[in-house]
């Protein structure tokens, strides 16, 4: 392999990892986060803490293979760093001013920004990463692109579409029909376009 086929693939492999750090974020953020953990969230500063727990699973479970990198743990404590203080800032603007809805959607692009930028910083100057195992999945763009999107078109819009529906609630209910039907619908979509490509 010459040099200029050696930066591509390692540049390949450094999108890989971001993908898994936003479908971290995702997990921890939508289905990892139950509602119970939402309201402790918004009463005390230890509900704050019981998320970061939901978040440092789902981190913990999409970089498994990488975990023997010391760079991924700063990285993935930053996150959550990062993240407990946002969301703090988030309520007490939300106490504030009762602006939920643009809250909402300000936190989650942030969540993704602040994570972008810590993983420029710390994992993309890595390059190639190989993992202790799980290749197949773990350094498949398809595999992490079904499961970011899966978790996008399910819990996200779910989420999403009562937030905008009910400004102020604290009390959220899953529609489950609606996730489940809505990840059969994706499932079958994207099966067929892999099959096809």
């Amino acid at each position: 392999m010459n040099c200029k086929n050696q930066l591509k693939y390692g540049k390949i492999r450094a999108m890989e990892i971001l993908l898994l750090l936003y479908l971290g974020h995702l997990l921890g953020d939508y289905p990892l986060q139950s509602n119970w953990v939402y309201k402790q969230k918004i009463k005390s500063f230890l509900g704050g803490l019981w998320h970061i727990l939901d978040l440092l699973v789902a981190y913990l479970l999409c970089l498994t293979p990488f975990l023997y990198l010391p760079q991924i743990w700063t990285a993935i404590l930053l996150v959550l760093i990062v993240h407990f203080f946002q969301d703090v800032a988030k309520i007490n603007f939300n106490r504030e001013m009762d602006h939920e809805r643009e809250s909402y959607f300000m936190d989650q692009f942030l969540h993704f920004f602040f994570s972008t930028l810590i993983y420029f910083w710390i994992l993309f100057p890595l390059g190639h990463l190989t993992p202790s195992f799980g290749a197949s999945f773990y350094l498949n763009p398809i595999w992490i692109i079904y499961a970011i999107g899966l978790v996008l078109v399910t819990y996200f819009v779910d989420v999403t579409q009562y937030v905008v529906s009910h400004p102020g609630q604290i009390v959220f209910k899953r529609n489950w029909k609606y996730i489940f039907q809505s990840a059969l619908l994706y499932s079958a979509i994207f099966g067929i376009y892999i099959y096809l490509s």
